[in-house]
């Protein structure tokens, strides 16, 4: 992460991408908000249908979850891989 968050959010999203000159950082304005990050990848000369989303969700009582799930089929062409442990 490139710098600390101006405002206290229960999740803070840091996104950078090749060729683009600043990171985007973003969360929910509310205490008690969420976000659904949908990834979708080129296959065959289209966008396929697979997709890894991750959700944030706040739940009762201030709870916190982070949930990741994939769309489609997974398999062994490399081209979704799912790792857990440090990056």
């Amino acid at each position: 992460m490139n710098s600390a968050p101006r405002n206290v959010r229960n999740f803070f999203l840091s996104l950078s991408v090749d060729g683009r000159k600043s990171t985007v950082e973003t969360g929910p304005v509310r205490a008690d908000g969420g976000f659904t990050l949908a990834i979708r990848i080129r296959k065959d000369g289209r966008i396929s249908d697979e997709v890894l989303y991750i959700d944030g969700i706040a739940g009762a009582g201030g709870r916190l979850k982070v949930i990741s799930y994939i769309r489609g089929r997974a398999d062994d062409t490399g081209d979704i891989v799912l790792l857990s442990g440090n990056r």
